[in-house]
């Protein structure tokens, strides 16, 4: 697995990152509360966290300082982070919504809320992929 990182989060608030070559934890972010999910921005700058409290975190991961905190509110909690290449940090929560943020901004750019049940994955697909097999 050459050089790369795994990083983990838990109910127990510490964000972990393992080298996977020595399967050794080489360093621990201190999260404060329940880590749900984590997502890495695909160039690598940062690291997302969705947590219990209805926060999100994005973690510097070289100063492994919080760089801007979205809230999704208190009852809410983060189920789901995912990114898309133009800075936008994508959240789903048990409260049916998925929020889109800007990262450099902090600004909440959309919300898709046709949703009845907890949202736990989200994923993105090739748009021309879709258009060919899923037509109706």
């Amino acid at each position: 697995l050459g050089n790369i990182l795994v990083a983990s989060g838990s109910d127990d608030s510490p964000i972990r990152l393992w080298n996977m070559t020595s399967y050794l934890s080489v360093s621990t972010i201190s999260a404060g509360t329940p880590v749900y999910s984590l997502r890495q921005q695909n160039n690598g700058g940062w690291l997302a966290s969705g947590h219990l409290n209805g926060l999100v975190k994005l973690w510097n991961l070289t100063s492994a300082t919080v760089v801007a905190t979205f809230s999704e509110g208190s009852t809410s909690q983060l189920m789901a982070l995912e990114t898309l290449d133009n800075n936008i940090l994508l959240t789903g929560t048990n409260s049916s919504v998925i929020r889109g943020y800007d990262q450099t901004t902090s600004a909440l750019k959309y919300t898709l809320n046709q949703y009845v049940d907890n949202i736990y994955r989200m994923t993105f697909m090739n748009f021309t992929i879709y258009s060919q097999c899923c037509k109706s």
